[in-house]
């Protein structure tokens, strides 16, 4: 069973920017759903940028929440919106 496409998987991947899910991702329950949801998404990613950002976030020593803040992680943001 296919949960996301591509182009889906990408938006999802992205969707820590939302200040709103963000502020989820500071929780315990809500940091565990974001490492399944990342699981969900490596196989459906396929654009480099994509994978990029995806590496970029696995790799980030920080909790889920400060994502969107950090300068490293915006900067690969910002080359996949481009």
């Amino acid at each position: 069973m296919a949960l996301f496409n591509p182009d889906q998987a990408s938006l999802a991947l992205r969707s820590f920017t939302d200040i709103t899910i963000s502020s989820s991702l500071g929780s315990e329950v809500g940091q565990g759903q974001w490492a399944e949801l990342l699981d969900l998404l490596e196989s459906k990613l396929t654009r480099p940028v994509d994978r990029e950002l995806l590496a970029a976030i696995r790799g980030f020593s920080g909790r889920p929440d400060q994502l969107r803040g950090d300068s490293r992680i915006k900067a690969v943001v910002a080359r996949a919106a481009a």
